[in-house]
């Protein structure tokens, strides 16, 4: 389980309790809502979530609530927040028999604003933490009211793109239901920006829209078409033509020698 409070957390100011839910009986009240901490869901719903996972890893494993108690081999649980009064408030909504098998991280660092080899080194032992975990609960932000959730923590998403365990093991707090990866990987949100890169198979024809200056794709290289006698003896078409938004979209591909001039 992983709740981002934010880096506010890192500010150096006194953020306490900002990040958990006041009045546990109603956290979706108008308080709650209007909290932009906790806009993305709550510590409650990522705590209750995680608790029924770990409760239905049991039963499809045969694991009895005795053998949990007395051998410690059941389901175990993994909590990462930046915020500690966040990640409490998740351990406390689990409920005492799942409390035991959790693990609460120490609160970590901020990566970018803390440039040491311990920094580096905590980050890289949660973020692999998460990437092992069968399950992976977030919170789940929604733009506009008929939207998908999507992750708004680039920790959260880094984690779930890269799990090493399962690939349809990802759930938002709020539903605690299954997510599509794939279309989660498409999107961008908060600190993950996702930006097309054309697949380009050889002798694929394209221009940006701005520019008329027209590439051909050779061993893997884009090669400028010096001029339009080349481009007739080829055997181009235009209608073949890719016209793509911006020189971004074909950047990863390298620049080779331009054709040889036809005249």
């Amino acid at each position: 389980m992983h709740f981002r409070c934010g880096d506010i957390e890192y500010s150096g100011k006194d953020v306490g309790t900002s990040c958990i839910v006041s009045n546990v009986a109603d956290r979706y009240n108008n308080t709650t809502i209007n909290n932009e901490l906790l806009m993305d869901g709550t510590p409650l719903d990522l705590g209750e979530c995680g608790a029924k996972l770990m409760e239905t890893c049991d039963k499809e494993h045969n694991v009895t609530e005795i053998q949990c108690n007395l051998y410690r081999n059941g389901s175990r649980g993994y909590i990462a927040s930046d915020s500690p009064s966040a990640a409490k408030q998740i351990h406390e909504s689990m409920g005492i028999l799942h409390q035991y098998d959790t693990l609460i991280t120490p609160k970590g660092c901020h990566i970018e604003m803390d440039k040491s080899r311990d920094c580096s080194f905590d980050t890289i032992a949660y973020w692999f933490a998460l990437a092992l975990s069968e399950s992976l609960i977030v919170q789940g932000r929604k733009i506009t009211k008929d939207d998908n959730y999507t992750i708004p923590s680039g920790f959260s998403r880094y984690a779930a793109m890269y799990g090493l365990n399962s690939a349809d093991g990802l759930r938002f707090g709020q539903k605690c239901e299954k997510i599509d990866m794939i279309m989660q990987s498409k999107s961008s949100q908060g600190t993950w920006k996702c930006l097309e890169k054309h697949h380009f198979i050889e002798n694929a024809l394209f221009r940006v829209s701005d520019s008329k200056e027209i590439f051909v794709i050779r061993n893997h290289t884009r090669r400028s078409i010096p001029n339009w006698e080349t481009f007739l003896h080829e055997g181009f078409s235009l209608r073949d033509v890719q016209v793509l938004l911006s020189e971004k979209e074909w950047g990863h591909i390298p620049l080779g020698a331009r054709l040889e001039v036809v005249v």
